[in-house]
Parts: structure tokens; sequence; C-alpha cells
């Protein structure tokens, strides 16, 4: 079954060319804050290619980017059992990344 979703996810990621409308979206984004005098910050929160991807996408066009993932494998990361989405713990972990590094690039 699993094979069959991964399958159909291809297709349907073919077909709607979801990377290139997130590539737009980001891209207006920045525009926009740029336009408005913001910096705009794109951050990653899973460890996935395609969040490396998209990550380095942005640094190409001159974004700053910043992978905040976490290891939801450890203890306490995720709302199980009931909920596989990151906890109140994770939660904080992506802040401190993320704080980390607009301090870091005086952005804070």
């Amino acid at each position: 079954m699993h094979f069959i979703e991964q399958k159909y996810d291809k297709l349907e990621e073919n077909y709607y060319r979801s990377r290139q409308v997130t590539e737009a979206l980001i891209l207006e984004m920045a525009k926009i804050a740029k336009e408005k005098g913001i910096t705009f910050v794109l951050a990653g929160i899973t460890d996935s290619q395609g969040t490396r991807n998209m990550l380095s996408f942005a640094r190409d066009k001159g974004i700053k980017a910043i992978d905040i993932s976490v290891d939801l494998d450890i203890p306490g990361y995720r709302n199980s059992p009931h909920d596989i989405h990151p906890s109140a713990l994770a939660d904080r972990k992506y802040a401190d990344k993320l704080e980390a590094f607009l301090r870091g690039d005086g952005l804070l």
C-alpha cells in the first residue's frame, strides 16, 4: 500500500508542479518583504531531501534560509501516541534554533 501511495504522490506532484509553485511563492513572498523593508527568512522544519532542496533554492536566490529541523524520534518530541505532530518541546527547539540564527545574523 505504501508503494502505491508513493507512486501516486509522485504523479500528483508532477501534475500539480508543487515544487515550482512553492518556489514561485517563496520568491514572491521574499519580493514583497523586500519591498516593505522586511528581511524574509525561510526556515525548514523537516529533515528531508525536499526541504534541503528548497532551502538550497532559496539560498541560491539570495534568500536567507535555515534548517531548524529536530529529530522527532527523540522521546517527547511528538504528541504521541495520539498525534505524530511535533510537541511543545520540539516547538521550543525549533524556536531556539531560529532565534540563534536571527541573533547571529543581527536580525534580532
